[in-house]
This record gives structure tokens, C-alpha cells and sequence, in this order.
């Protein structure tokens, strides 16, 4: 357990490190053709409730496909991540991230696809994220189509994956669909 902890805080941190690196022209043009890719989807096109995200640190933006999106992720009073009904208007959460203000109408169950952000996937659909396992807890046991979105960079040969991490049906990066 520990070895496979140590082995994705070096993942994390090395893919983190590329990402970072990549300028706000290289992010604003690589997120388009991602948005693009993902809006040509069947899955994404006939979907009728979408979470979506709100990017930080250089994650691909996701502001093409917001508009359809109807719930996006934020955190309730307990900093649960649950998914919250995005009405045109954003807060300051928990962690400084922004989020949609927080009301009793939890749709979590609701979405029928999901649209995931991360620090580094592989091609079996393993995702590595910030480690607080949040999204895993959102997403388990959910039957939404699951699409993580991420630069090439952000691409990995192999993520060692654990029996609560939960794995994406596709990746999109700027130049491929990977299904998973």
C-alpha cells in the first residue's frame, strides 16, 4: 500500500510539473480542440444531465461546454463534493475553488454523464488525481459515462490503481478519444 502510494505521489507530481508548464495559449488552444473531440461524442450529445467542472491549475478549461452542462461540483456543509445545479452564477468554496452556491436540491444522482478533470490518466482509464479522493466518492457506483479530459502531457503509461478508485470510459486529450 505503501509503495503504490509513493508510486502516484511521483506520478502526480511529475505530471502536475508538465502541466503547469504548458502556457495560457498552449492550455486556451489544446482545451478547444479537447472541447471540440468531446462535444462530437454520442454519449456527451445525447446526454441529458451533464457534471461538468470548473478548471484550476492549468486543468483543460471547460467553458465550450459549460452551457450544457447543468450541474457542476461543489462541496456542502460536510466538504462532501456533490453536484450542484449551475444557474449562471459561482461562489467561493471550500479550498477557494468556485462552485454553484450550495442548496438542498442535490443532483449527484441525477447526471448521466460525467466530465472529469485530473492530474494523470492512463489508457486503461485509471485517473490520478489530487489523492482526497473526492471524485471517487461522487462517482461510485454511478452509471454516467465517465470522460476524463486532459492534456497529452497528462498521459501515462500505467497509474497503479486501488479497489475504490474509480475508472474513466474515455479520456480526450487534443489529439485522440482513448475508450477505456
Amino acid at each position: 500500500m505503501e509503495l503504490i502510494s509513493q508510486h502516484k505521489k511521483e506520478i502526480r507530481n511529475e505530471t502536475l510539473r508538465k502541466r503547469e508548464m504548458l502556457t495560457p495559449e498552449q492550455v486556451e488552444i489544446k482545451s478547444k480542440a479537447i472541447q471540440e473531440s468531446l462535444a462530437n461524442m454520442s454519449s456527451y450529445i445525447n446526454a441529458k444531465i451533464v457534471l461538468a467542472y470548473i478548471p484550476i491549475r492549468n486543468e483543460v478549461k471547460t467553458d465550450k461546454i459549460i452551457s450544457k452542462s447543468v450541474v457542476l461540483p461543489g462541496f456542502d456543509d460536510k466538504k462532501n463534493l456533490v453536484a450542484l445545479k449551475y444557474q449562471g452564477n459561482l461562489v467561493v468554496g471550500p479550498y477557494r475553488t468556485k462552485q454553484p452556491p450550495y442548496s438542498e436540491e442535490n443532483l449527484t444522482k441525477k447526471f448521466d454523464v460525467a466530465i472529469i478533470p485530473g492530474i494523470a490518466f492512463d489508457e486503461k482509464g485509471n485517473r490520478l488525481g489530487y489523492g482526497k479522493g473526492y471524485y471517487d466518492r461522487l462517482l461510485a457506483g454511478k452509471k454516467a459515462t465517465k470522460i476524463g479530459l486532459a492534456f497529452d502531457v497528462q498521459i501515462v503509461d500505467e497509474i497503479p490503481s486501488e479497489s475504490h478508485d474509480v475508472k474513466m470510459d474515455f479520456i480526450v486529450t487534443e489529439t485522440r478519444v482513448i475508450p477505456c
